[in-house]
């Protein structure tokens, strides 16, 4: 039986840096937030035009008429996937995944601080903190505060390490 493990945490958390970890050990990771913005970009055509803050907000809108979306688009990825262990990399809400009865969270915190600067650095250099606390309140909103309290594993991101990783993983098989 497929393990299904999903990777939370807000943006600019570690969890890509984790996700890279475990790509060079072999794994299966798929990036929720890429599968579920195809599924939307496909259903709304003009989204690709829009600022990420209107995106957002047109995002949030369309998720609000159709919660299943995520949990549609997530199991279309990973239907066909052999493997037995699969990380979901920026799960944010239980309903992501509502077709799979039983997964494990890994959760990955940072300081909003932390977060804003290694964003700057890595991904968007014009990000604003009002940008970012907003993509934070959209995350609350669908749960992923939830999926903190729930969490089987919290990795406080003061760089991961791959022992740390190695450990999780091996308990994750064990089924603990």
């Amino acid at each position: 039986m497929k393990k299904i493990i999903a990777i939370c945490g807000y943006s600019g958390s570690g969890k890509s840096y984790l996700c890279k970890i475990l790509k060079s050990k072999g794994y299966v990771v798929i990036p929720s937030s890429e599968v579920v913005l195809s599924k939307i970009e496909e259903e709304i055509k003009d989204i690709k035009s829009l600022s990420e803050e209107e995106r957002l907000k047109k995002a949030e809108e369309y998720l609000k008429v159709n919660p299943s979306l995520p949990s549609r688009a997530m199991f279309e990825a990973i239907k066909n996937i052999k493997e037995e262990i699969i990380f979901i990399d920026g799960v944010k809400s239980h309903k992501d995944l509502s077709f799979v009865k039983d997964f494990k969270i890994i959760f990955v915190e940072n300081p909003f601080e932390k977060r804003f600067e290694l964003i700057k650095k890595f991904k968007n250099k014009y990000i604003t903190k009002s940008t970012l606390l907003k993509r934070d309140e959209f995350d609350k909103k669908i749960g992923l505060d939830l999926l903190r309290k729930k969490a089987d594993f919290v990795i406080e991101n003061n760089n991961i390490s791959e022992d740390e990783v190695e450990n999780i993983i091996n308990r994750i098989k064990r089924n603990n």
